[in-house]
């Protein structure tokens, strides 16, 4: 066996073969040529050892050994390793005693399986990209089906860090716990400098999914403490066909770039779980590791977030860098949707709690897109959104058009508190803005908001047929009613400056089993108002004290506009009720007598 710079075969060969081996081994003991040995045969398992810095290529390409000089001492590069992989079938090994290299043009783009693994390096291998005429870090091409990526570090490339354009099956990254490398068998993509833009790690067309990208840093020097991000997307997935595409597991950190996940293109689902975006390696959310556009964007649909901690900068909203938590945009017209958003927390720290991680646009945010999922009505399923200088969840309109987001379920979530549902996380906005049809908002504790808990229909004036609350009848825990004004400790008051809830769209919505309260607390408004629409029920509630004005509030707008609404509330409760303030107020001139319509 001959390993150092070569590889190891394993297999049985033909006894003349076998002496023949014998012989050269021998006379390499005298000295004789020693690069022949162990000539690579087809389906076998070859391991190639770099052992130099420099970036020659192989003296002998298809001999089956690594080597740029054709003699010895061996000298095997990483360009050599994936030019001998190339050629040879099987699934191939490359491990490495050197450290670095610095490529002075892209590397072989990888077309057979192959195995590079620096992470039993203390120093893991590292790829300075930003020589010569490099563009891209590494490349796995058409072939390379089941190529698994760990311990590099791959930095300052003149666009992407690694680039997936073929094969199926990819492993990059692995344990980060596991290994010596700084990564332990995760990777480090960051330092992507392209004015056209340069991603750390990017899956494009002639990709044929299945890959799993797990435990890397993206954005980050390998120590995940300073920040160094792509001048682009963290990952961005633009094309591409097959199996489902995973992004965590053990947790990604994705932080310092333009949108942390950027799923653009391709048919295959993407998951995204467990990951920690535009956070450092300590959990710690401020400025130079936030994103500077979305923690996460999905412009097509069908996609799965589970469980990551996604913040946007420091202690003050309004001035943070990162944009969106979670962005769903319907781009082309009729790709997005259907997307399921569960167990995220968003606008923190890793811990999910505390003031520091805000956005300075939404938590979440959909342009357009129907039929999402965000939160399932559990604990493991229950979104926490809070700090967020905008809406804490907008259900808007397409970009560029009148879509608008119709049939989205928002169930369980925390909006305006942290992880234990009842310290205050404040939205500078309304908490939930709804701009389309027939979605439904249960379950959800709601309060910290500067302006409304819900407000439907507030900028296109065409929202109509959601349910807020319980769709049934009756009362009663089971029937989906929020809890607005009010966290899971019911003794602590969580103001609503604005109206716990505002209907301002085409009317048929139906508000059924909330409790409201400590509505309007600092510029009086009512529990309930109907600013315009018709049609709307309103039924089952439980409207609680301190109330700023009137329980329900109709206002007056052109003959019938705002008429047909069924009004039957459970239970007021009303203290220090005014002239001014009524359970139910069909006119905004003082009080008046309840008349026809």
């Amino acid at each position: 066996m001959h390993t150092t710079g070569s590889r190891t075969v394993f297999g049985m060969r033909p006894m003349a073969v076998r002496l023949l081996l014998v012989a050269i081994v021998a006379a390499v003991s005298f000295g004789a040529l020693a690069v022949y040995v162990n000539h690579a045969t087809a389906g076998t398992l070859v391991k190639f050892t770099v052992n130099s810095s420099l970036d020659a290529g192989d003296a002998l390409a298809g001999d089956g050994v690594c080597d740029t000089v054709a003699g010895p001492p061996v000298v095997c590069t990483l360009r050599a390793a994936i030019e001998e992989s190339n050629i040879l079938d099987g699934a191939n090994v490359i491990n490495f005693t050197a450290t670095n290299t610095a490529p002075l043009t892209n590397l072989p783009t990888i077309v057979e399986r192959l195995t590079i693994d620096a992470s039993a390096n203390v120093d893991g291998f590292s790829i300075d990209a930003s020589g010569g005429t490099t563009t891209d870090g590494l490349t796995l091409g058409v072939g390379s089906s089941g190529s698994v990526i760990r311990g590099l570090n791959i930095f300052d490339a003149s666009d992407d860090g690694l680039v997936i354009i073929g094969g199926a099956s990819h492993t990059i990254g692995g344990d980060p716990s596991a290994g010596a490398a700084p990564t332990g068998e995760g990777n480090a993509f960051h330092g992507g400098d392209n004015v056209a833009g340069g991603d750390g790690i990017e899956i494009a067309a002639g990709s044929q999914g299945g890959h799993t990208i797990i435990g890397n840093r993206i954005g980050t020097a390998p120590d995940g403490l300073s920040p160094d991000g792509n001048d682009d997307h963290g990952i961005n997935i633009s094309g591409g066909t097959g199996a489902d595409i995973t992004i965590g597991g053990f947790p990604n950190l994705i932080s310092a770039n333009v949108n942390g996940v950027d799923v653009v293109g391709g048919t295959p689902d993407v998951t995204v779980q467990n990951n920690w975006i535009g956070l450092d390696a300590n959990g710690s959310a401020s400025d130079p590791f936030a994103n500077t556009g979305a923690g996460i964007r999905l412009d097509v649909g069908g996609h799965t977030v589970l469980n990551n901690r996604i913040a946007g900068g420091g202690v003050t909203p309004a001035d943070n860098p990162g944009l969106t938590g979670i962005l769903i945009r319907d781009i082309p017209a009729g790709s997005g949707g259907d997307n399921t958003i569960l167990g995220n927390c968003i606008g923190f720290d890793s811990d999910c709690d505390g003031t520091a991680g805000g956005f300075s646009f939404e938590g979440i945010e959909c342009d357009g897109a129907d039929n999402n999922i965000i939160g399932d009505g559990t604990d493991d399923g229950r979104n926490v959104i809070g700090n967020t200088t905008f809406e804490g969840i907008l259900l808007g309109t397409a970009v560029g058009a009148a879509t608008e987001c119709d049939s989205n379920d928002i169930n369980g979530n925390y909006v305006g508190f942290g992880g234990d549902g009842e310290e205050g996380a404040f939205i500078n906005d309304d908490c939930i803005e709804i701009e389309g049809d027939s979605n439904q908002i249960r379950n959800n504790y709601i309060g910290n908001c500067d302006f409304d808990a819900i407000n439907v229909g507030s900028v296109v004036g065409s929202a109509g047929s959601n349910v807020i609350g319980g769709a049934k009848v009756d009362a009663g825990a089971d029937n989906d009613g929020n809890s607005i004004g009010l966290g899971t400790d019911p003794a602590t008051a969580d103001d609503i400056n604005g109206f716990c809830i505002e209907l301002n769209g085409v009317g048929s919505n139906t508000v059924r089993n909330n409790v409201m309260a400590n509505c309007g607390a600092t510029a009086p408004d009512a529990a309930l108002q109907i600013t315009t629409g018709a049609g709307n029920i309103i039924q089952g509630n439980d409207i609680t004290s301190p109330v700023g004005e009137d329980a329900i509030d109709i206002e007056p707008v052109a003959a019938g506009a705002n008429s047909g609404n069924l009004i039957a509330s459970r239970i007021f409760r009303m203290v220090n009720q005014g002239t001014g303030d009524l359970l139910i107020d069909l006119d905004d001139n003082g009080v008046t007598l309840n008349d026809a319509g």
